[in-house]
């Protein structure tokens, strides 16, 4: 299923709460690393985080994240820290 179509499907979703639905995130490689390498690094554990690559950005819609939990998110994601990765 393209990436646009699951997070619509997501969103629409009625059954799920309006509040948690998840977090969409567009990170922008740092310089000398092309974004096919950063999506090299991302490795989801869970069912329903979904990533694709555009612009120059690796998107990353996380289901049933919350905001205040992004940062937790993606430490859990990536080997490295994000802040070596993307800017």
């Amino acid at each position: 299923m393209p990436f646009c179509e699951a997070v619509h499907n997501v969103m629409t979703n009625t059954l799920l709460p309006p509040d948690s639905k998840g977090v969409m995130v567009a990170l922008r490689p740092a310089p000398g690393l092309r974004v096919e390498q950063a999506l090299t690094l991302c490795k989801p554990n869970r069912m329903g985080d979904i990533m694709t690559i555009g612009n120059n950005r690796l998107v990353l819609f996380l289901s049933f994240c919350r905001i205040n939990d992004l940062d937790t998110a993606l430490n859990h994601i990536f080997p490295l820290p994000t802040g070596d990765i993307f800017f």
